[in-house]
């Protein structure tokens, strides 16, 4: 199976494309679904790791299409996968619902997030002391309500509604990234962020901090929080 999934702490869906080759025939016709049936809700759950070590869930969504083929000059069939992670959850999360002032932001977040699909008992939420000064009516699409409320830093991933600002991370753990481990090459600037390449690593999650030690550029060494995951 080869697989390419793109994981960002940004309020839009983390994607996932994945192809197997040589399927039975019957196989791939099940899996056979048309990106224009939107009442055709498919799961799909994807673990991966190494060969002795526990294997981690990495993409945890809903299948946007699929279909099988032949590449010209092969004989294998390639059956390829395409899904996004968060977009039926924010397509059809609905709320109606009353909110008296004086609420808590974050129990507000946490109550609306029960109207999304699949995340109600998957909240990451800050513990923010902050209150709303009046009360408020909800009657429309969930996920715009909670963007609003959280000023666009809510997303989706693996399942889980996050809502972490700036100085906010996620875990307890912080690994090292480093060649040991498999850091290749040197680290590179992009805008205010930090690019690294390295080898597989199943166990990293958005919003974690890790620590970067690079021996070729070491005045980018530091503690990071990941802000994505390609």
């Amino acid at each position: 199976i080869e697989f390419e999934i793109n994981r960002a702490t940004a309020s839009s869906t983390q994607t996932g494309v994945f192809r197997i080759r040589d399927l039975g025939e019957k196989t791939r016709g099940v899996l056979q679904k048309d990106w224009f049936t939107l009442s055709d809700v498919r799961a799909i759950q994807f673990s991966a790791g190494y060969e002795g070590s526990p294997r981690t869930m990495i993409f945890n969504g809903t299948v946007k299409q699929a279909q099988s083929y032949k590449e010209s000059g092969s004989d294998d069939f390639i059956t390829e996968i395409e899904a996004f992670d968060g977009g039926s959850t924010m397509s059809n999360g609905v709320s109606v619902r009353t909110v008296a002032g004086g609420a808590l932001y974050s129990d507000l977040v946490k109550n609306l997030a029960k109207d999304l699909p699949g995340t109600s008992a998957n909240v990451i939420i800050s513990t923010s002391t902050e209150k709303t000064i009046r009360g408020a009516s909800f009657c429309g699409n969930t996920w715009n309500y909670i963007f609003q409320l959280t000023e666009g830093l809510a997303f989706i991933d693996n399942g889980k509604l996050l809502v972490l600002k700036p100085n906010e991370y996620h875990g307890q753990s912080i690994p090292v990234i480093n060649s040991q481990v498999g850091l290749l090459g040197s680290p590179r600037r992009f805008h205010n962020m930090m690019k690294v390449s390295m080898l597989f690593e199943p166990q990293f999650t958005l919003g974690q901090l890790v620590d970067l030690e690079s021996t070729i550029l070491k005045q980018f060494n530091g503690r990071y929080k990941v802000m994505g995951i390609i």
